[in-house]
This record gives structure tokens, C-alpha cells and sequence, in this order.
């Protein structure tokens, strides 16, 4: 990118910007054919959100979304210290009496319920956790849509109670 002395001593400022500038572009320029594959944290990076791609088809509305939140929220509180590169020694963490009750009333029944649904020879339920924790891609859909919709109609029809009434029922 350097100009010889003599190339600088007879050329404008303004001329020598617009060879370095050149210069500059030609350097920077790949052919696509020679570009590296991202790394795989980039890789990443770059796939959508699965619950934000099926919120923008509809396939779940604002209501869904927040019920998978909260399945998340209850999933990494009640499981949390066995999954994977979790720290500490495992074991049941202690949660809060809220997070109880939603375990207790919400979150169980709805498990139960789906883990006995397959899909392509799989329970459903682990792919439905797998979005909604990991953020794992959903290999269909509708189905998983219909799973957290039920979460949410359990979400509604169980209101969490005042928290002096929270003492977990069923289980």
C-alpha cells in the first residue's frame, strides 16, 4: 500500500489518497468462493430465534410466548443444576414458593400430558423444552405451537394464587 518517495514527491495530496484509497479496496476484496465458514459460535449467532420466527408467522401469539417463558423460567429452576455446564454439585436447588406452585400446577400436568404425545417417534414434551431452554430448532412446527398453546390455556385457567396461599397442591 506504500508509495515509492519519487511517486510522492510528484502527486498531489489528494491524488495520493485516491491511490491508497484504491489500493486499500483491492486489498480488502474475497471472492465468496474464498471465504471461511463462520465458526460455529457465529454460526450460532446468525439463526433466528425459533419462538420469534413463530411468532412473526403466528403460529403463537404474545400470551404463548410468555407461557414458554415462564416454562423456561420454571425448567431452569426446578432443573437447572443438572444440566449441562451447570455449576456446583447438582442436587435440588432451593425456588422460591411461587416457582413451586407453577411447577407443581402448571408445568407437571402439562408435561405428563405431552410426554406421552410422540412425535416421528419422539416424545414431544423434551422438543418442546428444547426450544423454549436451548433454544433449539423445532423440527415441526404446528405441533410444538399446539404444545405451548396448551401450556398457555393451563397458564390462564390457574392463576397463581396470593402468596400466602401459596401451598403446592396435587404434584
Amino acid at each position: 500500500m506504500a508509495l515509492t518517495k519519487a511517486d510522492r514527491e510528484f502527486m498531489s495530496r489528494g491524488e495520493r489518497r485516491k491511490v491508497l484509497d484504491q489500493k486499500r479496496r483491492q486489498a480488502l476484496a474475497v471472492d465468496r468462493a474464498e471465504r471461511a465458514e463462520p465458526t460455529p459460535e457465529t454460526a450460532a449467532k446468525l439463526i433466528p430465534d425459533p419462538l420469534g420466527v413463530m411468532l412473526s408467522m403466528k403460529l403463537i401469539d404474545d400470551e404463548t410466548l410468555k407461557a414458554s417463558q415462564e416454562m423456561a423460567d420454571v425448567f431452569r429452576a426446578v432443573y437447572g443444576g443438572q444440566m449441562p455446564g451447570a455449576r456446583g454439585a447438582g442436587g435440588h436447588p432451593t425456588i422460591s414458593d411461587a416457582m413451586a406452585w407453577i411447577h407443581a400446577n402448571r408445568y407437571l400436568p402439562w408435561s405428563r400430558k405431552w410426554s406421552g404425545i410422540k412425535l416421528r417417534a419422539m416424545p414431544l414434551q423434551p422438543a418442546v423444552i428444547d426450544l423454549v431452554v436451548g433454544g433449539g430448532q423445532p423440527l415441526a412446527l404446528t405441533e410444538i405451537a399446539a404444545a405451548l398453546a396448551d401450556y398457555a390455556r393451563i397458564r390462564r385457567e390457574r392463576p397463581l394464587p396470593p402468596a400466602d396461599k401459596l401451598a403446592v397442591e396435587g404434584g
